[in-house]
């Protein structure tokens, strides 16, 4: 998951964030379905303290979320799912 051309760190981060919220949810009817989930994912993904944090964070975002939109309304909670990233990033690292 690196940057594509022409996107700095924080847009990327942007994107890896919204694709992780649609994957949470499901595809949005609207921005803010997905808005708390990019908000809670990006401040996760800002402590990356190093290029290869940053990518292992990414990658760990990605994994735990693809198909949870499947999950009960319970697993969906934005900062639930961040923690859970958290949890096993440091399993990870």
């Amino acid at each position: 998951m690196t940057n594509l051309p022409g996107l700095d760190d924080r847009k990327m981060d942007n994107l890896i964030a919204l694709r992780a919220a649609c994957q949470v949810t499901g595809p949005p009817a609207d921005a803010a379905t997905v808005k708390p989930y990019i908000d809670e994912f990006t401040r996760w993904l800002d402590d990356a303290n190093s290029t290869a944090d940053r990518l292992v964070r990414r990658y760990v975002l990605l994994t735990i979320t693809e198909n949870r939109s499947a999950l009960g309304t319970s697993e969906r909670e934005s900062s639930d799912v961040a923690r859970l990233a958290g949890e096993l990033y440091r399993k990870v690292c």
